[in-house]
């Protein structure tokens, strides 16, 4: 999707498309729990994934008559399978280093050997990458500090909304004793809100440039990951729900803008690069925020003597203590970009 559009749609109006398509991308994680807790309130748990069929059917043939283009930058060059493998493994392996610390404590020898192996494996990919004749992603291109910082603040901004809609509905469910469907309706209101900011981020992006929406994203991110961390023991449904609203704003007046200024860094075949790469990490973040966050919760339980309720909650507190200091590192990367790379330029 956001191929088609760096391709097809000129510079001066990337912000408004990647806004509108950014919607899907920040909504459907968020709408998720509501979705499943619907479902899994009147049916079973398997019609979440057979009532998705028809859609994807549809979809794809949708697809296969109206989505059309070549890939730029591509001639004469064959795909490179052992990257693919690579990185599938450590993306795997660094899931499976975190789950052992679920399991056995952050101290432990098995959480140990498997960082020590998952760092071995970056470095054997590095210099596989780096001596290869085939490249499936050009990694040169992360030599360019403002796209660097870009897709950092791209990658953390899912981290923290996949990670907040997972841990959210746990808590709403252990510490509130809310049943599923009340759990996912919850984040409702802020994933529709939301939404509606996008494209409002984008337009704003392609009249003032990125320092205002970023500005404003990164704001309220360390505001409401902050009162999240602050206020853990005494949140309420009221109370998640408004807080979440905040956070979903924040993140959307972000995340399509941190795409769009990145894909400006690069010129020509590299936009290839750029996009497959922030694709990649974004969905990545998912799943390691979702790993990541789990698997505090469960080391907080594996350590303590006390009641479930009260282990979730110091779990969930931590985890909001991770968002906000992550919340924090983004904001900070803004006002770094800003002041060493682009006041020199107005």
């Amino acid at each position: 999707m956001f191929s088609l559009i760096f391709e097809e749609i000129p510079s001066s109006k990337l912000g408004i498309y990647t806004g509108l398509a950014g919607i899907i991308i920040s909504l459907a994680p968020a709408l998720g729990p509501t979705y499943g807790g619907v479902v899994n309130r009147f049916w079973s748990w398997r019609e979440i994934f057979v009532g998705v069929i028809p859609l994807i059917i549809l979809l794809f043939v949708i697809g296969i008559f109206t989505i059309h283009g070549k890939a730029r930058g591509t001639k004469g060059i064959s795909f490179d399978y052992f990257s693919v493998l690579g990185l599938a493994i450590i993306f795997s392996a660094i899931l499976f280093t975190f789950d052992q610390a679920g399991r056995f404590g952050w101290t432990s020898s098995n959480f140990l050997l498997w960082t020590l192996g998952s760092v071995a494996i970056v470095i054997l990919f590095a210099w596989y990458n780096r001596h290869s004749s085939r490249q499936l992603i050009d990694f040169s291109i992360l030599k360019l500090p403002v796209l660097r910082l870009r897709l950092f603040g791209y990658f953390s901004l899912q981290f923290i909304n996949i990670g907040l809609s997972f841990v959210l509905p746990i808590f709403a469910q252990t510490v509130l004793h809310l049943d599923s469907a009340q759990a996912g309706l919850m984040l409702l209101p802020g994933s529709l809100l939301g939404a509606a900011v996008g494209p409002l981020a984008g337009l704003i992006y392609d009249k003032r440039g990125a320092l205002i929406p970023l500005l404003i994203s990164g704001i309220l991110l360390v505001l409401g990951t902050g009162v999240f961390w602050f206020k853990s023991e005494d949140l309420t449904l009221f109370g998640i729900t408004w807080i979440y609203v905040l956070v979903r704003i924040g993140f959307s007046m972000g995340f399509a803008v941190y795409l769009s200024d990145g894909s400006t860094q690069v010129k020509g075949p590299n936009k290839s690069d750029q996009n497959s790469l922030f694709s990649m990490m974004q969905q990545y973040a998912g799943s390691l925020g979702t790993n990541v966050l789990s698997v505090v919760i469960s080391a907080v339980a594996l350590t303590s003597t006390k009641s479930e309720v009260w282990n979730t909650i110091l779990g969930a507190k931590i985890d909001f203590a991770i968002l906000t200091i992550l919340s924090l590192l983004v904001l900070i990367s803004v006002i770094y970009v800003y002041n060493r790379y682009e006041k020199k330029l107005n």
